[in-house]
């Protein structure tokens, strides 16, 4: 059937979703040509709205029944919303196209062949014919010094917190998703903010989108975990709980403002940290318009693109749409996710940039037991998410993550998939330290303790299992 404005308005009504309806009303008024009664009526649902609920289904009806009489009784499910809206603009282009072919036709004897050409170029620019004109460049092609050439072309990867774990995998490469995974209380957040917060300062521009925590939780712990990596003296150490229990001292409040103001100098506008009340992300389109105002923003504020998204984490989209279609289960439409976030880094908002994304993930409890046991310390392979298959198939490199209970400070990462690099024999030992919200070595003067010594696995994970 051919969708209509005044289906897809009634329709949303009957989601009776709030906030749902107030995105898709945005999303109609930005990318749509409305006539005078559909923006009449959706005026009238915006007020409504404004009031704190939606007009009913049956309201509306009634009072512009005079509006589209041959489908008052057509209602779109609430997945099949996305595909409407689609089917109008592309409805809307191909009635423009075929306007804006008549009219050239009309005048083309008239026109000079310069004036021709823009007015050609003009009608590219239409909807139905975007990014589906050209013929792609065969990139394997000759080139007079071909190791030089492809260097330059390849940008440097993003720093995933440690040498150790780059000697494996490599850095995290534009155009891959990287994945964080673990079982709860394995620091996964806590890992993912330290990689956004060490790839900010080194100039990168990271989106941070947080829906398992606030933005002001997340804010704190990067003021911890700037501390953590920046002081030399124990007694500048700011414990979480402290905070969270408002214990600091007057002197200590000093210092975490003045580290607050000095992390955010040294950031310099290259981190976005937004949680979900900042954003909408129901479905593709709605995460489209999110990613284009954050790469909007660093353009404005850095003068240069988005390299990087963290997404914390997966599992939290399993509430949206998605892609608009029927899902035979939650596996299915956070695979679609997971497949979609993959094709941004490939052709970032079809720009044909590539980006990395950083795919936050939870470990399944069969592997997270398996894993915990004594001569298994750690070794998670690579069918441990739980979250969605594809991020097996998805990932350039999959890095886990064991909090070991045993052992005081002590996480165990493995890298159970690395496609550039290499899986090492046993899970890496880093120190953890999660009142301060860092990972690694303190750099502590006086205590002859460095990430040089931790990383000489003094307490050798073979130990462990031998103990076992």
């Amino acid at each position: 059937m051919e969708y209509t404005v005044f289906t897809v308005l009634t329709s949303l009504l009957a989601t009776e979703d709030n906030k749902f309806i107030s995105a898709k009303i945005e999303e109609l008024e930005n990318q749509i040509n409305l006539n005078e009664v559909e923006r009449q009526i959706i005026t009238d649902i915006k007020y409504n709205l404004q009031l704190g609920q939606a007009p009913s289904v049956a309201y509306i009806k009634q009072k512009y029944s005079y509006a589209d009489t041959n489908v008052l009784g057509v209602v779109i499910t609430r997945d099949a919303i996305d595909s409407a809206i689609r089917s109008i603009i592309i409805s809307q282009s191909q009635a423009q196209l075929k306007k804006d072919l008549v009219t050239l036709g009309s005048v083309a004897n008239n026109l000079t062949p310069e004036e021709l050409k823009i007015k050609i170029n003009s009608l590219l620019e239409n909807k139905i014919l975007t990014s589906h004109t050209a013929i792609p460049k065969n990139n394997l092609k000759a080139m007079p010094d071909p190791y030089n050439q492809l260097q330059q072309r390849s940008v440097e990867g993003l720093s995933i917190i440690s040498r150790r774990i780059e000697a494996h995998a490599g850095k995290a490469a534009a155009g891959t998703i990287i994945s964080i995974l673990g079982f709860a209380g394995s620091f996964k957040s806590t890992f993912a903010l330290q990689t956004a917060y060490e790839n900010a300062m080194a100039g990168k521009n990271v989106l941070y989108i947080a829906l398992e925590s606030t933005a002001e939780a997340l804010i704190n712990k990067l003021v911890l975990c700037h501390i953590a990596s920046t002081s030399n003296n124990r007694k500048d150490l700011i414990n979480n709980s402290w905070v969270r229990d408002r214990k600091l001292t007057p002197e200590q409040q000093e210092f975490y403002n003045n580290k607050y103001h000095e992390l955010l100098n040294k950031i310099s506008n290259r981190l976005i940290i937004w949680d979900e009340k900042d954003i909408v992300y129901n479905t593709f389109l709605d995460m489209n318009d999110t990613l284009k105002k954050a790469n909007d923003l660093f353009k404005e504020t850095t003068g240069s693109e988005l390299d990087a998204i963290v997404l914390d984490q997966l599992a939290l989209l399993k509430f949206t749409a998605a892609g608009g279609k029927r899902y035979n289960s939650v596996t299915d439409l956070l695979n679609d996710w997971v497949s979609y976030f993959r094709k941004q880094s490939l052709n970032f908002l079809d720009s044909g940039r590539q980006i990395t994304i950083f795919l936050v993930s939870q470990i399944n409890r069969e592997s997270y037991l398996e894993a915990s046991k004594p001569k298994k310390k750690g070794r998670y392979d690579i069918t441990c998410a739980s979250d969605a298959n594809e991020i097996e198939r998805a990932s350039e490199t999959m890095i886990t993550l064991y909090k070991d209970l045993d052992t005081a400070n002590t996480l165990l990462i493995n890298i159970p998939k690395a496609r550039s690099g290499d899986v090492p024999d046993n899970p890496l030992q880093f120190e953890v330290y999660g009142e301060y919200s860092y990972i690694g070595s303190l750099n502590i003067s006086g205590e002859g303790i460095t990430a040089d010594d931790f990383s000489k696995d003094i307490i050798s994970l073979e130990s462990l299992i031998n103990a076992g």
